[in-house]
C-alpha cells in the first residue's frame, strides 16, 4: 500500500473520528461525564484524554490531516475544528491557532519572502505571542523563593547551571527533567538542592518531566542543545523548501500542514516534553507519510 493511500485512509478515519468526538462532547456538556479544569474562570472540556494538552493536540492533529483536502471545498469544517479544540482553553492551543490564521491567509506572502525574512517573521510573531500571554509565562517561569517555587521555573533555571556546570555533554541520559529521572531518583535534584521543591519531591516527583529543552539542555549539555536546534532547523528548512517550490499546485496546503505541524511541537515543547512522547511520534510518522508521498510522486514525474 503507498503512502498516499495510508494518508487518504487516516484522512478519512480522522474525520470521522471527530464527527464522533463532537457526538461526545455534546453528551460531556450535557451530562458532565468527564472531569473538567477551571480556566480562566471557565470550564475546560477534555473528555476522555486524561489532560487538556492531549484533548488539544487531537484536534490541532484533526485540523492538520483534513487541511490538505478541505481548504477550498469546505473551509467552515475547518475552523469547526479549531473551535472544538479551542474548548480546551490551552495557551498553547491559542498560539496554535494564531499561527493557523496568519499562515492559511498570508502564508504565500510569507513563504515568497527569502529565508531569513520568514524566520525573523517567526520570532516576531513568537515574541507577540508571548507578551500577550507574559502574565502566564511569569506564573510558570519564574521565582524569588525556591520553598515557594514552581517546579517548572526551578527546572528551567537549574538547567541552565547544570549546562555549565558539566559543560559540554550534561549529567547524561536519566538524569534531568526525564522519566527516569524521577521513577529512578536522580543524584543532580539532590546535589543542587531543589529535592524538596514541589512536583520535584522523592516521594512526588510529578512534574521533573514537564518540559522538553530543560532536559535536552541538563542532560545532554549544550552540545546536545545546539544539536537539537540544528535538527528542528533542518527540518523547518526541509518543509520551507518544499512549500516553496509547490506554492502554486495543489499540495500546496499538504506541505504547509508540515510547517504548521513542526510549530505545534516547538509551542507544546516550551511546557511539555512532547518531543520525547508519543505525540511526536504520532506527528513524525504524519511528516514521513507526506514526504514519502511527495519523493513517490517526483520519481513516477521524473521517469
Amino acid at each position: 500500500m503507498s503512502s498516499s493511500t495510508v494518508l487518504d485512509k487516516i484522512t478519512s478515519y480522522a474525520q470521522k473520528a471527530f464527527y464522533i468526538l463532537v457526538f461526545i462532547i455534546v453528551l460531556d456538556i450535557a451530562f458532565e461525564i468527564y472531569p473538567r479544569e477551571n480556566r480562566f474562570s471557565i470550564q475546560s472540556i477534555e473528555l476522555f484524554f486524561k489532560h487538556t494538552s492531549r484533548y488539544a493536540f487531537a484536534f490541532s492533529f484533526i485540523f492538520l490531516l483534513l487541511l490538505s483536502k478541505y481548504q477550498k471545498q469546505r473551509l467552515g469544517l475547518l475552523f469547526f475544528v479549531l473551535f472544538i479544540g479551542a474548548l480546551s482553553l490551552r495557551v498553547k492551543y491559542f498560539g496554535f491557532v494564531f499561527f493557523v490564521i496568519i499562515l492559511l491567509f498570508q502564508g504565500k506572502k510569507l513563504i515568497k519572502t527569502p529565508k531569513p525574512v520568514f524566520l525573523w517573521s517567526i520570532a516576531l510573531l513568537l515574541t507577540v505571542l508571548a507578551f500577550l500571554f507574559r502574565e502566564k509565562i511569569k506564573l510558570y517561569f519564574s521565582f524569588e523563593n525556591i520553598d515557594e517555587a514552581w517546579s517548572r521555573a526551578v527546572i528551567l533555571y537549574y538547567s541552565f547551571i547544570i549546562g555549565f556546570d558539566y559543560f559540554p555533554l550534561g549529567t547524561g541520559f536519566g538524569t534531568f527533567s526525564s522519566y527516569y529521572s524521577g521513577a529512578y531518583y536522580s543524584w543532580v535534584y539532590d546535589l543542587y538542592g531543589i529535592s524538596n521543591v514541589y512536583g520535584i519531591k522523592r516521594s512526588y516527583w510529578n512534574f521533573v518531566a514537564d518540559q522538553y529543552w530543560p532536559m535536552v539542555l541538563g542532560q545532554f549539555g549544550y552540545f546536545g542543545l545546539i544539536s537539537m536546534f540544528f535538527i528542528v532547523y533542518n527540518y523547518l528548512m526541509l518543509f520551507l523548501n518544499n512549500v516553496k517550490s509547490n506554492i502554486a499546485n495543489t499540495s500546496y496546503f499538504t506541505h504547509l500542514s508540515l510547517i504548521l505541524g513542526l510549530l505545534l511541537l516547538l509551542i507544546d515543547s516550551t511546557s511539555d516534553s512532547i518531543f520525547s512522547q508519543q505525540r511526536a511520534v504520532v506527528m513524525f510518522a504524519y511528516f514521513a507519510l507526506v514526504m514519502n508521498t511527495v519523493n513517490s510522486r517526483e520519481s513516477i514525474t521524473n521517469k
